[in-house]
């Protein structure tokens, strides 16, 4: 029963720190221009690539690119600090 406990326990503190990433994630995305966090949730949490995107969008690849880049750039920035 006791191995159980700590089991648990160390399960809980696991989820515990995802949910505090993905919430530090998700405050850091909703910090994006709106341009930059609609391309970047189209891309990885849609699973668009950048041609769909582009499409959807009626602009050039690479500005879709270069955007989502940009996103990348500045997540990493925030996430840093």
């Amino acid at each position: 029963m006791e191995g159980s406990l700590l089991a648990a326990s160390e399960d809980t503190a696991d989820l515990y720190e995802k949910i505090e990433r993905d919430t530090r994630l998700h405050e850091a995305i909703d910090k994006l221009t709106e341009v930059q966090n609609r391309r970047l949730c189209l891309y990885y949490f849609r699973g668009l690539k950048y041609r769909e995107i582009a499409e959807l969008e009626g602009v050039n690849l690479a500005s879709i690119g270069q955007s989502i880049r940009l996103a990348l750039k500045q997540l990493y920035k925030l996430l840093a600090d």
